[in-house]
């Protein structure tokens, strides 16, 4: 599995990728603060976004605390099939019994 796939196991990397489709423009700083609990491993997912090319931040900004932080294209497109995915799971029926394998 490459590298740019096995990011996904990470824990909240689907959060921080959601996360900033929600939020274009948003800083580090203004995600992790979105949920304090889990704001380092949200902070090292967004880190593992860019280096896959999933995520891009504005290289004018100097301070990493202020980098403004967008979706490339082919990030806009995991977060959209990502978003009808969660549509899907959220329609199926919550009370079935486990299927024992």
């Amino acid at each position: 599995m490459s590298s740019a796939v096995s990011v996904f196991e990470q824990r909240a990397t689907i959060e921080a990728l959601l996360l900033i489709k929600d939020n274009p423009g948003c800083s580090k700083t203004m995600i992790m603060s979105m949920d304090p609990k889990r704001g380092n491993t949200v902070y090292k997912r967004i880190n593992d976004l860019i280096k896959v090319g999933l995520v891009e931040y504005d290289k004018r900004d100097v301070n990493w605390t202020q980098m403004r932080l967008y979706l490339t294209p082919a990030g806009q497109e995991v977060a959209v099939l990502f978003e009808r995915i969660v549509s899907i799971m959220e329609k199926l029926p919550n009370d079935e019994p486990a299927v024992e394998s």
